[in-house]
């Protein structure tokens, strides 16, 4: 029988699978960074991966608190993002990581385009 760590590692990969084919990725981008200037929220969205706080994050990015808690309401009301409670900890866990700025689909043609 499963574990609960096993499960809770099914579960996550559950979720990115359903959500993949629920939210595209471009949705999920525009949601997360709407003006693609800031590459701290996409850093501090793929750390919620299940594993950390919002205080952790936080912590870890050198955020602003109060941008994070209306960046992740705003997540959460999008469905980009759900908060796990455990014990007496919050955690937060978002449908799937999204990929560096470098690897984005345009980014290539962004590129090129300044070529010119």
């Amino acid at each position: 029988m499963p574990d609960v760590e096993e499960l809770s590692q099914l579960m996550r990969m559950l979720l990115q699978v359903v959500g993949r084919s629920a939210i595209p990725v471009a949705e999920v981008q525009r949601v997360v960074v709407p003006n693609r200037a800031s590459e701290r929220l996409l850093a501090a969205y793929n750390r919620c991966d299940g594993s950390r706080t919002q205080a952790q994050i936080v912590k870890e990015l050198h955020l602003s608190q109060a941008s994070f808690s209306r960046a992740i309401t705003r997540w959460e009301a999008a469905g980009v993002l759900f908060r796990l409670r455990r014990d007496r900890e919050e955690l937060l866990l978002h449908v799937y990581p999204l990929p560096p700025p470098s690897s984005r689909k345009g980014a290539s043609q962004e590129a090129g385009n300044d070529s010119r």
